[in-house]
């Protein structure tokens, strides 16, 4: 046997005044569709209409209005991914326990 790629993903539903946001983390030691042409980092946010990507792009055409979105979007995303890996080594630890806990009582019982 031989491991041909390892890939690691995290996924999250983050509520943050009165918003929902969606987090997503992905990386792979090898090509996955998942994660060809963006970073490795992914937020969207849920609203009434919808799920929009949460964008920190300035072009040299952006208005001053949509510069300062993102700089917002920008503050935002940075907040939201400290506090999903804040939140990562907690949860990954307590999965893996009960998942080893699991296969054990399968192969005791």
């Amino acid at each position: 046997m031989e491991i041909e790629a390892n890939t690691i993903s995290r996924c999250w539903t983050v509520v943050h005044d009165g918003r929902r946001f969606l987090v997503d983390f992905a990386c792979s030691g090898a090509q996955i569709l998942g994660v060809c042409d963006r970073e490795n980092w992914r937020i969207r946010e849920k609203t009434d209409d919808g799920v929009e990507e949460s964008s920190a792009y300035v072009f040299s055409s952006s208005s001053p209005e949509e510069q300062k979105q993102a700089e917002e979007n920008a503050e935002m995303i940075d907040k939201l991914i400290e506090f999903c890996l804040g939140h990562w080594e907690y949860e990954v630890s307590r999965e893996t326990t009960e998942q080893i806990e699991m296969q054990k009582q399968r192969h005791e019982g």
